[in-house]
């Protein structure tokens, strides 16, 4: 789905639409500039009020690379445009990938020592040279991608026995195979991981420890921590990234209680299931805050992780959402996405947001799922490829987030922001290092509205750019838009109904 190019208005026409609706209009540019006077919502940002910093934008990375790199679906072409659009155009900069099956049994009896011709690489080194090397030159220096071979008795199935038998050994079997595939990650693909995924719903969900808690995770992280700074790495764990906020912030305050954990934890992460959740349904979500009705148990739920991440100066991952239920492709899925990124960076002080997989293609779907599910009610998917015609589509996730991503770079402060009106939601950014400042909307009314935007504490050096979505639109560029007067410090916009708009500037 490619931007729409808007087609000419003429001046009476615009003039009838800004009488009509006395909010400003649109030019046939894609201007979204509107006159001062008409403004009928204020926002105003305060720079110096400075919240979490943003670590970026990713998903769970799947190469779709099978057989351990002898089953690829994508022809290089294909693959090329697929991970353009995830990398380039959405422009993730975070994921755990998907390695492999590296250590299909255990290397042997001996937990500290790596059997090497046990471990198969083809796959990991397939991933490193169709995914993770393309994926560098699109994204560069932000590029953040890592080993996602979580500790799981449901995966790595030979770990369980053990487990039964001889709980520390279990211990060091599952540290080596952290270690392992951390190595191995650095010779396949010359990068240290800054992070690992040590866990994907450990308890819930997955339920990838069979019945451990949070005192089995505590004791994974202490030792496979532990063992990679024995060898060397700086490697540090995403953790619990547990099924909901709530099961996270249990297990999360277990963990981060014990000092001998918590120094190998990087960052608190967390998923925002049930399915059906007010963040995981896309028509919760757009009936929900979409229209200005706020849940006080899930902002009080994330207020307290929030709490949480500040008490131990720990970020906070939103690592998973899906089952969006509807249609990926729509409007609808892009802006009940737009809306749950923001209240999750207001609400959560969250530095990074996931979607689910990176890319998905139809042949994949197939074997998944069946022949009669549409690759199209595969949700919140960044890029999914349709083989039979070649086809590559960004999801309203993956728009979504890219009206985040595309202005919001890694070491940006989210800054307070707050709007006169419920229905118009704002986030506001501000990058010390780059001079930049950015300010997404999202107008969940039904009418177009003209906004003011205010900030205070910084003045911008010239004019302002921007891309707007709405309709069958999506990352429309915006004419220039003014600043006003001598102060250059606020300017004003026309969004249209249902639509979410990102612009940005220097200062």
């Amino acid at each position: 789905m490619s931007p729409s190019v808007a087609s000419g208005i003429s001046v009476r026409a615009l003039v009838a639409a800004l009488l009509t609706a006395c909010v400003g209009a649109t030019d046939a540019q894609g201007s979204a500039q509107g006159p001062a006077s008409a403004a009928s919502v204020r926002v105003e940002v305060n720079a110096a009020a400075a919240h979490q910093v943003m670590e970026g934008f990713g998903a769970t990375t799947l190469s779709l690379v099978y057989g351990n790199g002898a089953n690829d679906k994508l022809p290089p072409s294909l693959r090329a445009r697929a991970l353009k659009a995830v990398y380039g155009d959405v422009r993730l900069t975070l994921g755990n990938v998907d390695i492999g099956v590296f250590e299909p049994a255990n290397d042997d009896a001996d937990p500290f020592y790596l059997n090497q011709s046990a471990f198969e690489l083809a796959g990991l080194q397939a991933v490193a040279d169709k995914l993770v090397t393309p994926a560098k030159a699109l994204a560069g220096e932000s590029l953040s991608l890592y080993p996602g071979n979580s500790v799981s008795l449901t995966a790595a199935t030979w770990l369980e026995p053990i487990r039964k038998a001889d709980y520390n050994r279990y211990l060091d079997e599952s540290a080596e195979y952290v270690v392992a595939a951390v190595l191995k990650w650095r010779d396949a693909t010359g990068d240290i991981p800054r992070y690992h995924a040590l866990f994907n719903e450990p308890t819930i969900g997955n339920v990838e420890l069979k019945g451990g808690g949070a005192q089995e995770m505590i004791d994974i992280i202490k030792r496979a921590g532990a063992r990679l700074r024995a060898v060397g790495m700086p490697t540090k764990f995403i953790a619990p990234s547990e099924y909901s906020v709530l099961s996270a912030t249990t297990l999360a305050r277990a963990i981060l209680a014990d000092p001998g954990a918590r120094q190998y934890v990087a960052a608190i992460g967390y998923h925002v299931y049930p399915y059906g959740s007010p963040y995981s349904s896309t028509t919760r979500i757009l009936e929900g805050p979409g229209r200005g009705r706020r849940d006080e148990t899930e902002i009080a739920q994330r207020r307290a992780l929030r709490d949480l991440g500040r008490q131990y100066n720990l970020p906070l991952w939103m690592t998973e959402v899906s089952h969006g239920g509807v249609d990926p492709r729509t409007m609808d899925a892009l802006r009940a996405r737009a809306i749950a990124i923001h209240d999750e960076l207001a609400y959560t002080d969250a530095s990074a947001y996931f979607g689910m997989l990176s890319m998905w293609d139809s042949e994949t779907n197939t074997e998944h799922s069946g022949p009669s599910q549409s690759l199209f009610k595969e949700e919140d998917t960044i890029a999914l490829i349709d083989l039979p015609t070649s086809s590559v589509f960004i999801t309203g996730m993956g728009y979504a987030i890219g009206h985040y991503a595309r202005w919001v770079q890694r070491g940006a402060m989210r800054v307070e922001s707050s709007s006169s009106d419920s229905l118009v939601l704002v986030s506001a950014f501000t990058d010390n290092r780059r001079g930049k400042a950015s300010v997404v909307i999202i107008n969940n009314g039904d009418v177009p509205k003209s906004v003011r935007v205010h900030l205070n504490g910084l003045a911008f050096t010239g004019p302002l750019t921007g891309e707007q979505s709405h309709e069958d639109v999506r990352w429309r560029p915006l004419g220039a838009v003014t600043l006003e007067g001598t102060t250059r410090d606020a300017f004003v916009l026309t969004v249209p109904a249902r639509s979410v708009t990102s612009v940005g500037g220097t200062y």
